[in-house]
Order: C-alpha cells, then sequence, then structure tokens
C-alpha cells in the first residue's frame, strides 16, 4: 500500500521563495513521481484550512481544481499564481464516508503552495476534503470523529490512492509573530505538544 504523507505546508510565500522545506518538498515530489508498484492513481487532500458543517465534512468533485486565496496581505503577483490540477469525481464518490459534494470552492494554500514544490507538474488527480467543524465538542469526541474517519479513509490506500494530510502541528498566527520579535523563542505550549504528538503518533 502507498504511505500516509503528514505535511506541514508553511506560509504562502513558501510557493516562490527558496527555502530548506521548499527543497525538501521537491525531494518528497520525486519520491512520489518515483512510486510503481503500485504509482499513485490520484491524490486525497486533507487541509487544515476548511472545515465543513458540524459533524460532517466536504469532498470537491470537479473535475478541474479551481485555487482559492486563502490569505491576506500579500504582494498581488501571489493572487495570480496558478496550479492547473485535475480533481477526480471518482475518487470523490469512493471516499466511503458520509459528504457533502462541494464544487465552488477551490483548493486552498494549505494545498496547492506545498504542491506547487512537490509536484510542479499536476499530472496525478488532486482531490481536497474538509475536516469536520467541530467547535465546542468536547476534544475527545472531535479526535474520535476523525480517528474514525482516518479508519474509512484508509481502505483508499489498496485503491493506489495518496493520502497527504496538510498542516502545521501548532498554528497561532497570534502568538507567532510575538515569538518571532522575541528573537525566535517557542512557545510554552508548543514542546508539551509536540511531545504528546510524537507518543501518539510514533508509541501507541
Amino acid at each position: 500500500m502507498l504511505p500516509v504523507y503528514f505535511i506541514s505546508h508553511a506560509g504562502p510565500n513558501q510557493a516562490v521563495e527558496e527555502s530548506v522545506t521548499a527543497d525538501f518538498f521537491a525531494e518528497l515530489g520525486k519520491k512520489w513521481t518515483s512510486f510503481s508498484e503500485p504509482a499513485p492513481t490520484s491524490i486525497l487532500v486533507i487541509s487544515g484550512h476548511w472545515e465543513g458543517e458540524r459533524g460532517v465534512v466536504r469532498v470537491r468533485t470537479s473535475e478541474e481544481n479551481q485555487l482559492y486565496y486563502d490569505f491576506y496581505n500579500f504582494p498581488d503577483f501571489m493572487y495570480k499564481l496558478q496550479y492547473p490540477s485535475k480533481g477526480s469525481p471518482q475518487l470523490a464518490s469512493r471516499a466511503g464516508i458520509p459528504a457533502e459534494a462541494e464544487t465552488s470552492r477551490g483548493v486552498d494554500h494549505g494545498v496547492w503552495v506545498p504542491f506547487l514544490r512537490i509536484l510542479p507538474k499536476p499530472e496525478i488527480p488532486i482531490v481536497q476534503m474538509s475536516l469536520a467543524e467541530m467547535h465546542g465538542q468536547p476534544a475527545e469526541k472531535a479526535f474520535e470523529y476523525h480517528y474514525k474517519l482516518g479508519q474509512a479513509l484508509a481502505q483508499l490506500r489498496e485503491e493506489n490512492v495518496l493520502i497527504v494530510a496538510s498542516g502545521t502541528a501548532v498554528h497561532n498566527l497570534r502568538d507567532l509573530g510575538t515569538y518571532i520579535q522575541a528573537g525566535g523563542k517557542v512557545a510554552p505550549y508548543v514542546e508539551p505538544f509536540d511531545a504528546l504528538l510524537d507518543k501518539v503518533v510514533l508509541s501507541e
């Protein structure tokens, strides 16, 4: 079966600026295109920047992927960048979970920014799926819902679908500027959360 990836996509400027992350994404793309046994027939991307309705996920079902420029106060040229990838209505209908179809919202920067670096020539169809909106719900309920969602999606790996989760382990733009100005110090909640994440993913 194909592996599952979590990528930390960084900011929109990652699409155009050279960096260690950009280099890593380029190498990752070479790995993906080298898969031959099996080769990916399509890619399912779950972005942390899209939530469906309460307790419901949404899936893009369009043949073509328009872009959604869901960021503000960047140079004008950033809003003209293109990534003309194909969708896959067939994959969207195969998810095997209760989901609502989406045709108007484009793929957000959690998808196209890293993919511009990973697969500059988008030859593999890409389908974006949302998380479910769970604000105000107990953390355990939200975790259980999305854990079961992952179990349901796992079957797609047997159909040569590459599954990619895109986001950031810790994402707090309000604090980010403060800690950058403080010389790159790390917020006190970051290390404990990272340690817990490592424990859950690697040990449990």
